[in-house]
């Protein structure tokens, strides 16, 4: 029964550029994850300086739950990159384009990116 298979390999909508809809406390705004962020921030700072430390708290939570979004799709966006750089050599196995500068060294920027290895328990064991 394949009824949840039609989205075979696509991605989502990107978390950074997509717009939420947040129902907050006493407010409801609607915009990208940075933009609500930003908003619940100012109504913190706003409610702190009012005096009202219990809002201010409750603000600063939902700002931390947008700017969490925020940097779980920014900690996805050096692994995607690297997946499209390995599409960008061509036939030779060379990149088509080499990015130098004046020293020598290779500049290019998803060169720099450094990806964690996970070796699942294959590596030695500590002794118990």
């Amino acid at each position: 029964n394949n009824n949840n298979n039609n989205n075979n390999n696509r991605k989502g909508p990107n978390p950074l550029t997509r717009n939420y809809e947040s129902n907050g406390p006493d407010v409801k705004i609607r915009g990208s994850a940075q933009q609500i962020a930003e908003k619940y921030a100012t109504l913190a700072r706003d409610s702190h300086s009012s005096g009202d430390r219990v809002m201010a708290e409750n603000y600063l939570q939902h700002a931390e739950h947008y700017n969490r979004i925020i940097a779980a799709a920014q900690a996805q966006m050096p692994i995607q990159n690297t997946q499209q750089n390995r599409d960008d050599f061509d036939d030779d196995g060379d990149e088509d384009r080499d990015d130098f500068d004046n020293s020598g060294n290779n500049s290019n920027a998803a060169s720099d990116v450094q990806i964690p290895v996970v070796n699942h328990g294959a590596g030695p064991q500590p002794v118990i």
